[in-house]
């Protein structure tokens, strides 16, 4: 249930079957029949998951049944290969350039066939052991040699770890070959250690470039120079880290690999944006979109830069497709809020932060903004409410202290208003109006505290 590659087993025991009895019995079959279907129906959901959920669709995963068939018999060979001699191991391999009027490229699938043509017609000689591997470790691969789109196919047509489980096909025969061999030398104590320290040797250095993600980038990098994605992935890392200029860098050369690499203008706007170069960033923003109109991250962050240099108008309309692609998505409802909220569009920009809210984004100055715009409106009781909310994620915040103060005031709460006022004087202490409206609160409360009695109570 958490790899759908296992949708292979039943293929894999009946071809277990064959290799054992040399034949498959319809009884067989029918045993298997429900493992078929239901990995059929995951292979299937997966299939769709990749496509519509994952994203595994567009320009980069359009080929025809010739090209994919060349991608297959060139991973076979490759899985195969490095197998045999795990040499240059690395977590993404070149890109391989399909072309279809390439002679040589028909090889690859052209070589599987011609094997596993060989190895039936020789089965009388050679047993049903080599057919029985090759089927079993060509049909577990299947899932992975492209005849069906999955994510990674941008990056890479290959992956180590996509053979982890059809290497059972090539590792037994090849181990049962080995013993064989090392049981009529006469060392094979020597060799059998030799061969497991080799192996110890090799999994152990692999292993050391899993240490943290920008060892396995930076390792990457050094197999392969052209891979994008690695660049990309650097280039948050050192952004995360505030080296902004290391950042710039890797993302300027995965678009030197890869020019339609929407994600990494993307990245490359955040970049500028945060160095306050808001023209490049709105551009590369722009650029992301026209590669991938649909791509909600960078109409986010296109919204708020048009914010931010003054274009309203144009960063609602944004924020507002990117709320019609994801209508959950918190960071976009509390974006478009707070601008809303800073317009005086109070209903809207309320309910919209309080989903935002609900789905676990509550920002101090998007609640503060709203509380402000609720003040203007004379909504005293409401902007009080939200200037608490406000603080109560920021207990520093001058501004919602002052305005809690206004509220509390005009709904005639004069103590509660002296706190406030007092709370944002100590925060700010030279700022005039805090001082201004702490006295007049002062003597608020002071005139309050010597008015008369309403109802006295007499005392005998």
């Amino acid at each position: 249930m958490s790899k759908t590659v296992t949708a292979t087993f039943p293929a894999a025991l009946l071809v277990v079957l064959w290799w054992r009895r040399g034949r498959v019995a319809w009884r067989d079959a029918a045993f298997m029949a429900p493992l078929l279907a239901a990995g059929a129906a995951m292979g299937l959901g997966t299939a769709w998951l990749e496509r519509h959920h994952v994203g595994a669709q567009g320009a980069e995963w359009t080929f025809s049944f010739v090209e994919r068939s060349l991608i297959a018999g060139r991973a076979i060979w490759f899985y195969a290969a490095k197998l045999l001699m795990p040499r240059n191991l690395s977590f993404f391999y070149p890109l391989w350039r399909i072309d279809a009027g390439a002679a040589w490229q028909y090889a690859f699938p052209a070589g599987i066939l011609l094997l596993v043509a060989a190895t039936w017609l020789l089965r009388a000689r050679i047993g049903r052991g080599p057919l029985a591997a090759l089927l079993f470790f060509t049909g577990t691969l299947f899932p992975a040699l492209g005849f069906v789109s999955f994510y990674p196919m941008r990056f890479s047509f290959v992956a180590d770890h996509f053979q982890y489980l059809a290497s059972i096909g090539l590792i037994v025969p090849f181990a049962f070959a080995i013993t064989k061999i090392v049981r009529s030398t006469p060392g094979r104590i020597v060799v059998s250690i030799a061969l497991i320290t080799t192996l110890g040797t090799l999994t152990w250095h692999q292993s050391s470039i899993y240490a943290d993600a920008q060892t396995l980038w930076t390792r990457t990098l050094e197999r392969n120079p052209d891979a994008f994605v690695a660049h990309s992935e650097l280039g948050l890392i050192d952004r995360r880290q505030g080296d902004l200029d290391s950042a710039s860098r890797h993302f300027d050369a995965a678009l030197a690999i890869k020019p339609d690499y929407y994600e990494a203008l993307n990245n490359r706007g955040l970049v500028r944006a945060q160095r306050g170069d808001l023209a490049p960033a709105i551009g590369d923003y722009e650029a992301c979109l026209e590669i991938f109109p649909a791509y909600v991250p960078a109409l986010v962050n296109l919204g708020i830069a048009r914010y931010r240099i003054g274009k309203p108008d144009d960063a609602i309309r944004a924020l507002r497709e990117a709320m019609h692609l994801a209508p959950k998505g918190s960071e976009i409802l509390a974006n478009l809020g707070a601008i809303l909220a800073a317009r005086g569009e109070v209903a809207e920009a309320a309910e919209l932060l309080d989903r935002a809210a609900e789905l676990g984004v509550v920002r101090p100055e998007s609640q503060r903004a709203l509380a402000i715009a609720m003040l203007r409106k004379g909504r005293n009781e409401d902007a009080a409410r939200r200037f608490e909310a406000a603080l109560a994620l920021d207990r520093n915040d001058s501004v919602s202290h002052n305005g809690a103060g206004v509220a509390f005031g005009r709904l005639g709460l004069a103590e509660e208003a002296l706190a406030h006022f007092q709370s944002a004087l100590r925060l700010d202490p030279l700022n005039a109006e805090y001082r201004s409206n702490l006295k007049r609160a002062r003597d608020a409360v002071e005139r309050r505290r010597s008015a008369p009695l309403s109802n006295p109570i007499l005392t005998p």
